[in-house]
């Protein structure tokens, strides 16, 4: 039998096998200890092959309509969603997935569900326009995004015979032809079990999960279809070729395109891997310490973009300064001066070397993922690598072969070439030509126009070499002895300036430690000044330590500075071993008094480009806004901080981080891993003997509006940005601080509703793409609830949106909670067991402990409190009148932005003295009460 490739640290069995009755490709996982089963199925299928555009996304979407065996068009999502599961599905070119998870208990009755879409699906008549309008809603949600724009650009720009130049979203018109008919043939044309991957993943032996597996899916049709071919290059004869865009974000970009053979052959090698390493490299000596010397970048990234079976695509993308937009030429020029010395300088089995180590480490101490993305990602690799490498082909430098490194090089090269440079303003009114599908304005450029022979024998820019051996990567994997046996962080310091928690690992015995921190400070959110000044300090202290940090990051350790609220967090995690070190570094960086006026006016054009690409955000992102605004006494707007950036100087940011921050902060701190509790005390020492704070005054707390029971306020905005025509409802029910009894009403009241919401108001009546409900928080502590539903439409107004919610949550939801009492204790034991999920991997076990000590409550087994007395007080009666008090009685704000579709009505007189229109946030927050906050923690530090 064949024996599946995983890693030393995994201790889940693995099985691979064929199907004997249709050539169903499985891998089945047996995992005793994991509390959510999953399960992905990928079809080799795409939009590749599309007859009419869209049409494999648009089956993708009917599969979901019902089945033979369970007719009900949600009966697969209701099932889920009873049984603490969710599911979802994507199209790409030549792949469509579809994945799930769902709680152990109940993974043979998902299975049965999932398999049905393959062996008899409805496709419903009646379904056809509506999900033919929830495609167009897909479609309109992505109309302003620049990702999409340039990606359909490039497509509509390939040769018309190759199916890369297919539009592969669809919308209404694409699909106005397709019918029952047409949907049915294409599915029976392309769909086949010997085309079809399958992964699950349960708590059940291999060989129940395989005998599951069989019963499910042997009926699976085997129409013995081939695997599609499509051969050729998309861009034959078509290149090198120039393309200038009007781009709708205000920041600019250069992407340069290098079509090349495909790389999935040869995954045992990873040729492009070693290639975009060097060019994406970010310490001396690269293409970006160049660029950022020069001003003429700000980031840099390469890599593989597309990797399809026929070709693959290698883009390096550079967002550029307008200096560096001037010079674009100049910079392309030492792009291939840095290619040129690569080539001259031969691939180096050393750089090989070093990175097949760090990958080996790696896949040796990989952590576990949630089961849904696992089981997806597994699903598609089937396809990709050869069986007994599912798991190791996309990390293990398997042999080195310098002549790959080689023949992939030779694609990147002047002739070879598609540059896309883009611009918010300097193209505006000067192109001649339009892209259909999203209407992008751009011109395409002669050859003649491009410096083709200076490109092709660049300059020897001595600033460019090869980067220095990594010192970073750790040796000593060694496990260390605990002294804690807690279950959750005990407090080792509790001082005014120092508050310093402790976890070892004692789950997932990896050589890893993660290290949290939060310098506290009273002048982190005190005015928009503040918020820029603080801003600008972390950009500059990113980019001072960028040196250090990125070789860290090649070696397995990570670094990031973190703007919070009350401060400045620092996340640093990776091997132990080599922890202190970067810690070491880190610190010198935060004390240091040096950054260049040209640095300075660099990244203040970064932020000042982050500020003003705010109003190309999505619309319900917009209406978050909105509602943060009306909410938090310490929220400004957008505009006042593009004002406080204009006259602030080096000077005033190196004052600020250095003779106000640095001054007076409490630092909060969380080591959790392979440490032990010295351990943590010294690292945590490296900060506070460094630096020397002195204990703050105050920090920083932030107050909530508390609304007047039984109002309604509604908040209305244009779209920020005049070409979107997507308008969104933003509705919050305020309910205030709440207990943990409450707490488990409201996770329950939120778990039954979402399904139905969902289904009603976005698959039966299309109000839009995004239909959204959840759990509301607000402020520091996240100690005021509320219950959140949003929709984001391009077809109907605020107005409408408003009385549809009305009529779901005022009148239909009361219904939909009165449960009969074995369906009540279903979701009941569902909630229960999401809310005691554990943590998959060390990441996510800190992230936890993290968010229990950032939020201030330090309740480290709060979820599972709620799971408790959600199993033994909550009743069907409770949840009732917990929907009577808080729903229906509760106060309410609405936030509505409208898009260019809807104006804003006028102001019309009214006599309901409930509703409340907010003019003026500012001012709204004066006039109201704030919820008091809470009393401040105490703790007993451990002996």
């Amino acid at each position: 039998m064949l024996k599946v490739q995983q890693s030393a640290s995994d201790d889940r069995a693995y099985r691979y096998f064929r199907l004997e009755s249709n050539e169903l490709q499985v891998l089945v996982i047996s995992d005793p200890s994991t509390d959510k089963s999953a399960a992905a199925l990928d079809v080799k299928v795409g939009s590749y092959s599309d007859e009419l555009a869209g049409e494999a996304h648009f089956l993708e979407h009917m599969l979901f309509m019902g089945t033979s065996k369970y007719p009900n068009e949600n009966d697969y999502n209701i099932y889920l969603n009873q049984n603490g599961g969710s599911s979802n599905a994507y199209t790409d070119l030549e792949h469509t997935n579809y994945h799930l998870d769902v709680l152990p208990g109940s993974l043979d009755g998902a299975m049965d569900r999932l398999a049905q879409f393959f062996i008899e699906p409805l496709m419903k008549e009646e379904a056809l326009d509506r999900e033919r309008q929830a495609v167009d809603s897909e479609h309109a949600k992505n109309l302003q995004s620049d990702m999409w724009r340039t990606y359909q650009l490039t497509k509509s720009l390939a040769s018309s015979d190759h199916p890369y130049s297919k539009f592969g979203t669809g919308n209404a018109n694409s699909l106005a032809k397709v019918n029952q008919q047409t949907i049915k043939a294409f599915y029976e044309k392309h769909y086949s079990a010997n085309r079809m991957a399958l992964v699950v993943l349960g708590q059940e032996s291999l060989d129940e999960l395989q005998s599951m597996v069989q019963k499910h899916f042997m009926d699976i049709p085997n129409r013995s279809l081939p695997m599609s071919q499509f051969p050729g290059s998309p861009f034959a004869n078509t290149l090198p070729l120039q393309l200038d865009v009007v781009r709708v974000q205000q920041d600019i970009c250069l992407e340069l395109e290098f079509p090349m053979r495909e790389v999935q052959s040869l995954y045992h090698f990873k040729p492009t891997h070693y290639i975009s390493h060097l060019l994406g490299h970010e310490s001396g000596g690269s293409l970006l310490a160049l660029l950022r010397k020069e001003n003429y970048a700000h980031e840099l990234s390469a890599g593989l973009n597309r990797s399809q079976s026929d070709w693959s695509n290698f883009s390096i993308s550079i967002m550029l300064t307008e200096l560096g937009f001037e010079n674009w030429k100049t910079v392309v020029e030492w792009v291939f001066s840095y290619l040129k010395m690569m080539r001259d300088e031969k691939p180096q089995e050393w750089i090989y070397n070093e990175a097949a180590t760090v990958a080996e480490c790696s896949f040796r101490f990989l952590s576990k993922q949630n089961p849904i993305s696992y089981t997806s990602s597994l699903a598609t690799n089937l396809h990709l690598h050869a069986p007994e490498h599912v798991m190791s082909g996309d990390y293990l430098y398997f042999d080195y072969q310098p002549e790959s490194v080689e023949d992939c090089l030779k694609y990147l090269v002047p002739e070879n070439l598609l540059a896309v440079l883009s611009h918010p303003t300097a193209f505006e009114g000067k192109t001649t030509q339009t892209e259909p599908w999203y209407d992008v304005k751009y011109n395409a450029n002669p050859v003649d126009t491009l410096p083709l022979g200076q490109w092709s024998n660049p300059e020897k820019k001595t600033e460019l070499h090869l980067p220095e051996r990594n010192d970073m990567i750790a040796t000593n994997f060694d496990l260390k002895e605990h002294e804690s046996k807690s279950d959750t962080p005990i407090l080792l310091e509790d001082s005014p300036i120092l508050r310093l928690w402790y976890k070892p690992d004692t789950v997932f015995n990896m050589p890893k430690t993660n290290m949290l921190l939060e310098f506290q400070s009273i002048v982190a959110y005190q005015s928009p000044e503040s918020i820029v000044l603080l801003s600008l300090w972390q950009l500059a202290l990113a980019e001072r330590a960028n040196d250090f940090t990125y070789l860290a990051s090649m070696a397995g350790l990570y670094c990031d500075f973190v703007i919070t609220k009350t401060g400045l967090e620092l996340h640093v995690s990776g091997y132990n071993d080599k922890l202190d070190k970067l810690l070491e570094r880190i610190v010198q960086v935060i004390k240091s008094n040096e950054l260049d006026d040209d640095v300075f006016y660099r990244l203040k054009d970064k932020l000042k480009q982050q500020f003003l690409n705010f109003p190309f955000l999505e619309p319900y992102q917009h209406a978050m806004y909105g509602g943060d605004l009306c909410m938090l006494d310490q929220k400004f707007t957008i505009q006042e901080k593009i004002e406080a950036l204009k006259d602030i100087t080096s000077k005033d940011v190196l004052h600020f981080g250095l003779n106000q921050f640095l001054k007076r902060f409490r630092l909060e701190c969380l080591v959790h891993g392979n440490s032990s509790i010295e351990d943590a005390k010294r690292l945590t020492n490296v900060v506070i003997d460094s630096i020397k704070p002195k204990a703050p005054f105050a920090l920083s707390e932030e107050r909530v509006v508390q609304l007047t029971t039984s109002k309604r306020y509604v908040y209305r905005l244009d779209s920020f940005n005049p070409s979107n025509t997507n308008s969104v409802v933003e509705r919050i029910y305020q309910m205030g601080p709440l207990t943990l009894l409450q707490n488990a009403h409201l996770a329950l009241m939120n778990n039954i509703l979402k399904e139905p919401a969902f289904n009603e108001l976005r698959t039966q009546q299309q109000l839009g793409y995004i239909v959204h409900t959840s759990i509301n928080t607000f402020g520091n502590n996240h100690n005021v609830k509320g219950y959140l539903i949003l929709i984001q439409s391009d077809s109907y107004s605020p107005k409408v949106l408003e009385e549809r919610i009305d009529t779901f949550f005022h009148e239909t939801s009361r219904d939909i909670l009165k449960l009969d009492k074995e369906t009540f204790d279903q979701q009941v034991a569902a909630v229960c067991q999401t809310l005691r999920e554990k943590p998959k991997n060390l990441l996510q076990e800190s992230s936890r402990y993290w968010g229990s000590i950032s939020k201030r409550n330090y309740n480290f087994t709060r979820m599972k409190d709620i799971a408790n007395l959600l199993e033994k007080e909550v009743t069907p009666d409770s949840l009732l009148n917990f929907y009577e008090k808080y729903i229906m009685e509760s106060p309410r704000l609405s936030v509505q932005v409208h898009g260019n579709n809807h104006d804003i009505p006028t102001l019309e007189n009214t006599n309901d003295t409930d509703v409340l229109i907010i003019e003026n946030p500012t001012e709204f927050k004066r006039t109201m009460p704030l919820f008091p906050l809470k009393p401040t923690a105490q703790f007993q530090k451990e002996s």
